[in-house]
């Protein structure tokens, strides 16, 4: 289906030349020049890595947890926008809390709105922080990496120039860090 001024209509298949679509099937060349590409709610995937098979903007819902064990958080705000083109998936959020409650283990993001792909050895995404602030600790540079499979940023911190990164422990969260910025992951599917 092709949208012509709001109406749907369908092009017939022996008629792929029309004001809105126009194609060149000698080098595989489709023109739209009015209207949209809609793909499906559902993903209707492709193995051929070729192919662009889903396209998806939504909100999600950012958490400040711990790596082991996260209860009794409340949030000042849980602000968080996606846009996912085939497996490449792009989250913007803004993110803080009111009080920590109980957090163990390693800081994380978490709530990431699709599972990152498997992937050993290697991180399959990356968090680059545009704000940061509240922390128990004084950080001069946060940022995180995802691993595979899951849907969460493990958040690294430099504490001094030169010192090199660590993972951030949960001790340096604060009741009221917040966390903003932009988060890079290819997902699973």
């Amino acid at each position: 289906f092709f949208f012509k001024q709001k109406t749907a209509y369908e092009i017939p298949k022996r008629d792929w030349s029309s004001n809105v679509c126009s194609s060149d099937l000698s080098v595989g060349l489709l023109t739209l020049s009015a209207g949209q590409i809609k793909f499906p709610a559902t993903q209707n995937a492709s193995s051929d890595a070729n192919t662009l098979d889903d396209y998806e903007e939504g909100a999600w819902t950012p958490t400040i947890s711990g790596s082991t064990s996260t209860t009794g958080q409340t949030y000042s705000f849980q602000l968080g926008r996606y846009v996912k083109i085939g497996t490449m998936v792009l989250c913007t959020f803004d993110v803080q809390l009111s009080n920590k409650g109980t957090i163990t283990g390693s800081a994380i993001i978490g709530g990431l709105p699709f599972s990152a792909r498997s992937q050993t050895g290697i991180e399959v995404g990356s968090y680059s922080a545009a704000y940061f602030a509240g922390f128990a600790t004084s950080f001069t540079w946060i940022a995180g990496h995802i691993g595979g499979a899951v849907t969460n940023v493990t958040l690294y911190g430099l504490t001094a120039a030169g010192t090199g990164t660590s993972p951030v422990d949960v001790t340096a969260i604060g009741n009221t860090t917040r966390l903003a910025g932009s988060i890079m992951y290819e997902a699973s599917a």
